[in-house]
């Protein structure tokens, strides 16, 4: 019984792990088919920038990440990874004050139009404060804590992107994904298809 379990929890995570890099290429060739009509920008060097989005995600999947890493809210106070309790409908909202301010404010309202998650958002920088009171304007109430830029030491922590991921109870990133800020309706396709594998579980 324990056998069986165990090798649908892995095919589940497979499975999405499938999906999730499905989503990436779908977002890939839709962001390069319109920007590919911008005279201004070259199509040879937009797709090696895709590329790279996608290889960098990829790459980031099934690595652990130290559950001892000190996260820090609002007020100051301080907690770990380990400390926050993770269960498996958990996504993780990573993004900097370096992103581009549009893309991370269309997750913003793509994360407060999802009913039935739990996110925890991580950021970067100084600006903690004015990410909270965006937050409480939009009446978004998920956990928000600040840490060092890179200090996840995920590959994709490299680029200027923000991204969702999740971990498993040994820490280990399950699935990351990077949005598109033209076609939010693809980070709602990913939090559903880890929504279909949980209740598959």
């Amino acid at each position: 019984m324990i056998r069986q379990v165990s090798r649908k929890n892995i095919t589940s995570s497979i499975l999405l792990f499938l999906l999730s890099s499905l989503l990436l290429i779908v977002s890939v060739l839709y962001n390069k088919e319109k920007k590919s009509s911008r005279i201004s920008e070259s199509p040879s060097e937009l797709f090696s920038d895709e590329t790279d989005r996608i290889s960098f995600c990829l790459k980031s999947t099934f690595l652990k990440i130290n559950p001892f890493i000190e996260l820090t809210d609002i007020n100051g106070d301080t907690c770990t990874f380990n400390d926050l309790g993770l269960d498996s409908e958990t996504i993780f909202f990573r993004f900097s004050e370096i992103n581009c301010n549009s893309c991370v404010d269309v997750e913003f309202e793509t994360i407060k139009q999802t009913d039935s998650w739990h996110f925890v958002l991580i950021s970067s920088g100084n600006n903690i404060y004015g990410i909270a009171r965006s937050l409480l304007s939009r009446d978004i109430n998920f956990p928000l804590y600040s840490i060092e830029f890179k200090e996840l030491n995920l590959p994709i922590e490299k680029i200027n992107l923000p991204y969702y991921f999740t971990l498993n109870r040994e820490y280990s990133t399950q699935r990351v994904f990077i949005p598109s800020k033209d076609n939010p309706e693809l980070t709602t396709e990913f939090f559903k298809t880890i929504k279909r594998a949980n209740n598959e579980n």
